[in-house]
C-alpha cells in the first residue's frame, strides 16, 4: 500500500470509508453474531447508505471475509517483525507471546467474534477468506518453528521436538483467548499473562538458562 502522503484524496477517502465499514461490521457482528447481523445494521452503524455497502461487498459473507482478512493482515504486520529481529530466540518467543496478549486486548471484539463465530469454519478452510487466514497462520507457525529450532541449536532451548514446542506454545495462547471469551472477562490480568509466559519459559529453557 502506498504511503498516505503520496495518495490522492480519492484514495484516502476510499481507505477511510473501508476502515469505517469494517469497524462497524466488527461491532455489529460482535453484538448480534454473524447469523443475526444484517447489512442494514452495519450500514446504520457505519452511517452509510446500505447501497454503499453493496457497492463494495456483494453480501455479508464477503464483508465478514474482508474483516477477517483485514485484521489478520494487521496482526501479521505486528508479529512478523518481532520474529525477524536480531534478538535471541528466547526473547522473540516471549515478545511474540506478549504482543499477542496486547492484540487481544486492543481488538477484543474481533477475537471474541473469531472464537465464538468463525473459528471452526476458518480452521476447515471452508471459504476463500478462511483459506487465506489459515495460510497466513500456517506461515506464521512455520516462522515460529524456525525461531524454536534456532533456540535449540544455540542451546537456549532444551532439545525438544520443534513441532511439539509450537503445539504447546500455540495451545497456551489459544487457551488464554478461549478462557477470556468463555468467562466474559472484561479486565486484563497481567499476572495471568506472566504465569503463562513463565510456564512456557520453564518448559522450554534449560534449568541453567534464562529468557526475557
Amino acid at each position: 500500500m502506498r504511503e498516505s502522503a503520496t495518495m490522492t484524496r480519492r484514495e484516502r477517502e476510499r481507505i477511510q470509508q473501508r476502515d469505517t465499514i469494517l469497524a462497524a461490521a466488527e461491532r455489529v457482528f460482535g453484538e448480534y453474531g454473524f447469523s443475526e447481523a444484517k447489512m442494514e445494521d452495519i450500514a446504520r452503524e457505519a452511517e452509510y447508505a446500505v447501497g454503499t455497502l453493496y457497492n463494495k461487498f456483494r453480501n455479508k459473507e464477503e464483508l465478514f471475509g474482508a474483516l477477517m482478512g483485514f485484521r489478520t493482515e494487521q496482526f501479521d504486520q505486528r508479529l512478523r517483525p518481532i520474529l525477524r529481529d536480531e534478538t535471541p530466540p528466547s526473547y522473540k518467543a516471549v515478545a511474540v507471546l506478549r504482543a499477542r496478549f496486547d492484540l487481544f486486548w486492543e481488538y477484543p471484539l474481533f477475537f471474541r467474534l473469531f472464537f465464538q463465530q468463525a473459528g471452526a469454519a476458518i480452521c476447515q478452510r471452508q471459504t476463500a477468506y478462511a483459506k487465506d487466514v489459515m495460510d497466513r497462520y500456517d506461515a506464521f507457525q512455520a516462522e515460529l518453528g524456525r525461531v524454536f529450532e534456532a533456540g535449540v541449536i544455540s542451546g537456549e532451548f532444551r532439545r525438544l521436538s520443534v513441532a511439539a514446542m509450537v503445539m504447546v506454545y500455540e495451545s497456551a495462547i489459544r487457551s488464554y483467548f478461549e478462557y477470556i471469551c468463555k468467562h466474559d472477562i472484561q479486565e486484563r490480568d497481567p499476572s495471568l499473562e506472566d504465569d503463562i509466559v513463565q510456564t512456557l519459559v520453564h518448559g522450554f529453557v534449560p534449568p541453567d538458562g534464562s529468557a526475557g
